[in-house]
């Protein structure tokens, strides 16, 4: 096995993904990858909350006793995240290449793909929150939108808890 993580590169992750995640209207955590797209080499895997790899027992207990940030989870490996933006780029790209949409045409979001199917090919949002895209854009979203939005909504069903 050959390590291609960057140390430098590691670190100044974590210093963006700290103050990032803090300054989240309902932070819980974050994660960030960085993969060299030419080699396929993993160049950062960072996680935030982190915690000191010397914890003592007790350290280690109250982190594991800690359900809202859950400082022990690596969430960069251990968390499934909505492959939105991903897939979107690459249909957007198929559909202005081959003249199916065009530049500015807008998109609506209906919570499945295929109506008559509603269990396969359904929209993530819509499946965590029970609400579409288009609760918060009536009109549609640009590709552009569509792929810069592809998150959480931001009228969750409920409030978070307190941060501690």
């Amino acid at each position: 096995m050959r390590l291609t993580i960057d140390a430098d590169l590691q670190k100044r992750v974590l210093a963006i993904l700290k103050p990032a995640v803090d300054a989240s209207a309902h932070p819980a955590g974050g994660s960030a990858v960085v993969i060299d797209v030419a080699s396929g080499d993993v160049l950062a895997l960072a996680s935030y909350p982190t915690y000191a790899y010397g914890a003592t027992a007790e350290d280690f207990a109250r982190l594991r006793s800690e359900t809202r940030w859950l400082p022990l989870r690596f969430r960069a490996v251990s968390d499934a995240f909505p492959p939105g933006s991903t897939c979107k780029a690459i249909t957007l790209v198929g559909g202005l290449s081959d003249g199916v949409i065009r530049p500015g045409d807008r998109i609506h979001c209906r919570g499945a793909f295929l109506p008559g199917r509603p269990t396969q090919f359904r929209c993530w949002i819509y499946n965590q929150y029970g609400i579409t895209h288009d609760s918060e854009l009536p009109e549609g979203q640009r590709g552009e939108d569509a792929i810069r939005n592809s998150r959480t909504p931001t009228r969750p069903p409920s409030p978070p808890p307190p941060r501690p």
